[in-house]
């Protein structure tokens, strides 16, 4: 377990599993402060590295869990941005789901996008 109350070790653990470190958000950064606030309110802090995998958003059955259909409630468009250069959650496995999502229309028509952004893990 990490010091989740020290606000600048998460935030170096967080930018420590970026490959874009000069592209990583400044530790002052109005966003920063959220991402931070949201990694110490997060329940199972243990996992805080790889909690973000452990749902499924979607209505077929994933390794991450049962079918879903939290994609079909989106009210504002969102933009899955992904980098094509992860090796830790492959390009391979998040562009084609996305791309399905969106012909598929899992989420309402114009709600759902995908924007390679040529990264790493970030």
């Amino acid at each position: 377990m990490f010091p989740t109350d020290d606000p600048d070790f998460v935030y170096e653990l967080f930018k420590s599993m970026s490959t874009n470190q000069k592209g990583f958000l400044p530790r002052n950064h109005k966003l920063t402060e959220y991402m931070i606030k949201a990694a110490q309110d997060m329940p199972g802090k243990d996992d805080i590295a790889v909690v973000n995998t452990k749902f499924n958003v979607t209505p077929i059955k994933t390794v991450f869990g049962p079918p879903s259909d939290e994609l079909s409630t989106l009210k504002s468009k969102v933009v899955v941005i992904h980098g094509s250069e992860d090796f830790i959650v492959p390009w391979l496995i998040v562009e084609p789901v996305t791309r399905l999502a969106i012909i598929e229309q899992w989420a309402p028509l114009g709600k759902l996008s995908l924007y390679d952004d040529g990264a790493g893990h970030t």
